[in-house]
């Protein structure tokens, strides 16, 4: 009965546009990759939408960010996971040179502030009417630029290299803590088989 209704709410979600999306897809090391997980998310809006949302977005323990595409390779498969819908098929992607105009750098990530060390820009490419300052992917995996407004999907990246480390003395309280626990308890199983 409750996955039933689950089923239903996860179906009412998709069919209104929400941000449901699929599984989260991992880039594998082993396949040339960088090991970082990504989520292509069907919903359209702006720019800022697409940035906030991955923004607040988590999968396993990893924050999310709107995706950053540093290689030819990256680019690849962020095309090959994205799904394009329409007359106007784009992908936002977090670079943007709003803050200084021809200065394209990343919004997000662990690349956020950076200048852009790799770029795709299409026939398209930059856009030079005001406003036209953030960067999306078109069906040919090809770099644009729209502003703020224009519709777009989005595609989620997730990374190990966010995720906040164990501090080591943490470490080493969790240890000793296990061991202190396994002693008490080996101590009363030695008490239990003496009594029986």
């Amino acid at each position: 009965m409750k996955i039933a209704l689950v089923g239903s709410i996860l179906a009412a979600a998709v069919l209104a546009g929400s941000s449901v999306s699929a599984i989260p897809v991992q880039w594998t090391v082993e396949e040339g990759g960088n090991g970082h997980w990504y989520d292509f998310v069907p919903s359209w809006g702006s720019y800022s939408t697409a940035l906030n949302a991955a923004a607040a977005s988590e999968y396993d323990g990893m924050s999310g960010y709107l995706v950053t595409i540093t290689s030819a390779e990256e680019n690849a498969f962020v095309r090959g996971i994205a799904k394009f819908y329409g007359s106007s098929p784009t992908v936002y992607i977090a670079a943007s040179d709003s803050a200084s105009e021809g200065n394209w750098s990343w919004q997000a990530g662990p690349e956020e502030g950076e200048n852009l060390s790799y770029t795709n820009w299409s026939r398209r490419g930059l856009a030079s009417w005001p406003g036209a300052n953030y960067a999306l992917m078109d069906r040919s995996s090809g770099w644009f630029s729209g502003d703020s407004t224009y519709g777009a999907t989005y595609v989620i990246e997730y990374s190990t290299n966010d995720m906040p480390a164990v501090p080591l003395p943490a470490t080493g309280m969790l240890m000793f803590g296990g061991l202190g626990v396994a002693f008490v308890a080996e101590r009363l199983m030695r008490r239990r088989r003496r009594a029986a």
